[in-house]
C-alpha cells in the first residue's frame, strides 16, 4: 500500500511533463550607461536598434525578447538614455549593484564591461493549465564592447 502512494504522485508528474509542449525563447539583453562614451556612439546606437529591429527575422522560429538594462542612478537619466535606442520589451534602470538584471546575468559574463550585449536562449515547457516554466537557459552570445557589437552585426547575429 505504501508503495502505491509514491507511484501516483510521480506517475502525475511525469504524465504532466509528457504533455507539455516546448517552446524556446531569445532575450537578447543590453547593457549600457549614459556615462559610457562607446554607447553613445552614432554608430554603436544604429548598430543596436538593427539589432532591435532585425533580429526576430532571421530566427522566426523563436519568440524573441528585448530587454534593456541601464546603469544609471536616476531615473530620468536612464529613460532619457533609452530614447537613444527606441522601444524594449522590458526596462531595468540603476547602478550596477543596485540592478537585478545586472547582478543576475552581467556576474555570469566573461566580464562585466559596457556597452554589452547578451542573448540567452530559455527552453520553455508548457504544462498543463498553460503554465509556462523555464527548463533550460544558457547564454548563447556574450560580447563586450562596441567594436565586437558591431562585429556581431555585420556577421548577421550569429549564435554560437
Amino acid at each position: 500500500m505504501h508503495l502505491l502512494r509514491f507511484l501516483i504522485p510521480v506517475v502525475l508528474i511525469f504524465s504532466n511533463r509528457l504533455m507539455a509542449e516546448d517552446s524556446i525563447q531569445y532575450t537578447v539583453m543590453y547593457f549600457g550607461a549614459t556615462n559610457c562614451f562607446h554607447c553613445l556612439v552614432e554608430d554603436h546606437i544604429e548598430n543596436i536598434k538593427l539589432i532591435r529591429s532585425d533580429f526576430s527575422g532571421k530566427y522566426p522560429k523563436a519568440k524573441t525578447k528585448f530587454v534593456m538594462v541601464v546603469f544609471d542612478n536616476e531615473i530620468e537619466a536612464g529613460l532619457k538614455f533609452i530614447d537613444h535606442y527606441g522601444f524594449w520589451d522590458e526596462i531595468s534602470i540603476g547602478s550596477r549593484y543596485n540592478n537585478e538584471q545586472s547582478l543576475a546575468v552581467l556576474n555570469h559574463t566573461k566580464l562585466p564591461g559596457l556597452p554589452h550585449l547578451v542573448v540567452l536562449e530559455d527552453h520553455f515547457t508548457t504544462l498543463p493549465n498553460n503554465i509556462e516554466v523555464v527548463d533550460n537557459r544558457k547564454t548563447l552570445v556574450d560580447l563586450v564592447g562596441r567594436k565586437e557589437i558591431g562585429d556581431w552585426v555585420t556577421k548577421g547575429f550569429p549564435l554560437q
